[in-house]
This record gives C-alpha cells, structure tokens and sequence, in this order.
C-alpha cells in the first residue's frame, strides 16, 4: 500500500519508503501532501467508531477492491481450470502481489473485473506472468522496481502488459537507446523443443555428473540455464502443473492459517528419499552412484505433491507399489501425480526403476535415471502447453538466439 502510495506521487519513486520519508510526507500539509493525498485514495480515510460504517468503508477502498479483483482472477475455480490453487495464491512472493495490485489499482478494479469478463486473454495474460516470475526470477526485488517503472509510465492500461514485462525482466525488451546495455532480472523461458534439444537423454547405466548434465555446449545458451533451473528449482510450480489434484483433492484445506502441519499434501519422492542413503550396488558403481545421486533424487522428474496422510502409511514403499504400475487403476494415480499415462515406454521405465530398499542394479540405475529425464522433460511441456506460452514466442519450435 505504502509502496503503491509512493509510486503514484511525483517523484516518490518506486519502492517502499522508509520510516524516515514516510514520516515527513505525512506531516506535510496542503498541496504538498501528494503523499497523503494519494494513501487516502487506496485506504479509508474518515475515522468513525461505527463497525458498520468501517466495514463499509474496508470494503470500498481502492486496496480491498484491487485485491478482491486480483484473487478473483487468478483463484483456480470450476470456471478458472488454468487458476492457481489456495496453496498457491498466499505463497506469491510479496514483490509479485505488489506488481499486479498496482496495475489494478492503475487501470482500475472494476474496469479489470469487466475486461476480464470480456476478454479472457487478461487473466491468461496474468497467469503466464506469475508462472514466469515464480520460475525464472533472479530476484524479486530488483524486478519489481523495474515492473513498477514500467507500469507508470505505461500509456495503454487495456490489457495486461506480460509479454513486455517478460521482456523488460529478461533484457530482451526494444528500446530507443539501442547503445544501452539492458540487465537481466530473470532468465529467459525457452520453447519445449529447444528444452528437449538442449537436455541429455541418457542410455548408460553411469549416471550424468554435473558438467555432462548441466554445463552442455549449445547454441542457446537460455537453454542451458533454464534446464537447470527447471530440473532443480521447480518445485512450487509443481504445484500449478498438479492443480486439478491439489484444489479438488483438498477442498477445504485453508492455507491463510499459516500452520504448516495444516496442510494436507507433502512432496513426496517417488524413487523413495532413503533409497539413496546406503546403496548396496555393484562395486563399480558404487562411486558413480555416490557421486550423482542427489541430482537424480532430488529433481523434478523424481518429485509429486501428494496426499500426506496416504504417503506417510506407504513408508518406503518402492515407485511401482506407490503408482501401481501393474494394476488397472494406474491412470487414476498417475494422473494425480503428475503422470504422463498415456507413454508405454513411461511405464516400462518406471517399473524397470522399481527396487527394493537400496538394492540397486545397472539395470534399475539406467532406467530411473531415463524416467527422470523424460517426466521432467514432459512436466515442463505440460506447465508450458497450458499456460499457453506460446503466445509469447513466435514459434514453439523455433530456438531464440
């Protein structure tokens, strides 16, 4: 709020001022208190001790408007398939919130909540842009100052800009300064085909180290960076690629408790966590094994949100029992879990991965370390098919240079 307050004043800047600032513009008066001016537009500013009157109050200033426009168009909901779970929504980084109430607030509540109903492509707009913040920014709060930048010198405010915040955030915006060098605050998102070119499909039993997996040679060096970052540091976008499950599973669970052992689901490890610990493998590659293996356990492809409850009754029960990869009822599992189901050569992988306890062969380490790479590769295509990234590039096949 103070921040947003701060923005709309000329020259007030574009972060949250300080208590010092802060207390000098609120004891300004006059014409020379923009500041304060500006603060009683966003909050009620008649004091009252009527409950009524406040509430009423509460309800109608630009804040609670903007937030309650916002949360309606990003909540995942029957009508919002492609919305964010509960879980989701109160885990947003404070600088994100801050960027998108305050284009609210700029191009007004109500004239986003009838766009929005009119024009669909705002709240996909908004979405992309959350996704893209959540997985590729460097950090919050260096971009949020530029996103703040941006917004208020933005003379169009009929359609969310994400496409050139995206831009803005990963330096790859057009500007009239040709000559000036424009920083990075995130990086850059690929298309799904220069993913799979860039990313090692392994066909050995030796697990990839980290320079063969990581620190490949391509033509797009965006490629590189962002398999890296998806395959170590994707985890609460997960969460989005696993909503249907996460809001229909868990109806009732109410994050904004704030108490962790709430919450209903966990991130459960199909390969199992402890597997890893002492490993009884073959003797050659036993050092192999204990070189690479937190790489290979802890990524995305070896990763689900799942019930809490259910994953702690199955212990240390091995990926085929967990996903019951022999029975009928596989799909079901596998869809919650973020599966593709529809692969034979999926399944045949992850039941060739299957062992017990630690008992590892080259067989089964050949085979996880594939399951691996081809779920993270396919999870990635899914978090990009459906928030439907392409509308940002030009060709989803087509590798930027």
């Amino acid at each position: 709020m103070l921040r947003i307050a701060n923005a709309r004043t000329p020259n007030g800047g574009f972060g949250t001022p300080g208590v010092l600032v802060l207390a000098k513009e609120l004891k300004e008066v006059g014409e020379k208190a923009i500041f304060a001016s500006e603060l009683h537009k966003l909050i009620p500013s008649e004091l009252t001790t009527e409950p009524s009157v406040q509430a009423e109050n509460r309800a109608q200033c630009l804040m609670t408007l903007a937030f309650k426009t916002l949360f309606d168009i990003l909540r995942y909901d029957e009508h919002n398939k492609s919305g964010l779970p509960a879980a989701m929504l109160v885990e947003l980084p404070r600088d994100l919130l801050q960027v998108l109430v305050y284009w609210i607030v700029l191009a007004g509540p109500s004239q986003v909540q009838h766009r929005t109903t009119t024009a669909p492509e705002i709240r996909a707009e908004m979405l992309r842009f959350i996704l893209f913040w959540r997985l590729c920014s460097l950090g919050d709060a260096p971009a949020g100052m530029q996103c703040f930048k941006f917004l208020t010198n933005l003379a169009d405010r009929s359609g969310f800009p994400g496409k050139e915040l995206y831009q803005l955030l990963t330096g790859t915006l057009k500007i009239k300064d040709e000559g000036k060098e424009q920083l990075k605050y995130a990086i850059e998102l690929v298309p799904p085909g220069c993913l799979e070119q860039y990313a090692p499909i392994s066909s050995t039993e030796r697990w990839l180290d980290w320079n063969e997996r990581f620190e490949r040679n391509c033509r797009n060096p965006a490629s590189r960076t962002l398999y890296k970052t998806w395959w170590e540091s994707s985890r609460k976008t997960l969460i989005w690629v696993q909503r249907d499950y996460i809001s229909n599973g868990f109806p009732n669970y109410d994050p904004s408790s704030g108490r962790d052992d709430d919450k209903p689901f966990e991130l459960d490890h199909l390969q199992p966590y402890s597997f890893f610990n002492y490993p009884r493998t073959e003797h050659s590659a036993y050092d192999n094994f204990l070189k690479n293996r937190y790489a290979l356990r802890d990524s995305i492809g070896n990763l689900r949100w799942f019930d809490a409850s259910k994953n702690s009754s199955w212990g240390n029960c091995n990926v085929s029992k967990k996903l019951d990869l022999s029975q009928q009822r596989a799909p079901i599992r596998w869809n919650a879990s973020g599966f593709n189901n529809k692969n034979c050569k999926t399944v045949q992988l992850w039941q060739d991965a299957a062992i017990n306890e630690s008992t590892w062969s080259g067989a089964s380490m050949k085979a996880f370390q594939q399951a691996v790479e081809e779920r993270a590769l396919w999870l990635y295509q899914q978090f990009w098919s459906d928030a439907a990234f392409d509308q940002w590039f030009p060709s989803p096949d087509v590798e930027v240079t």
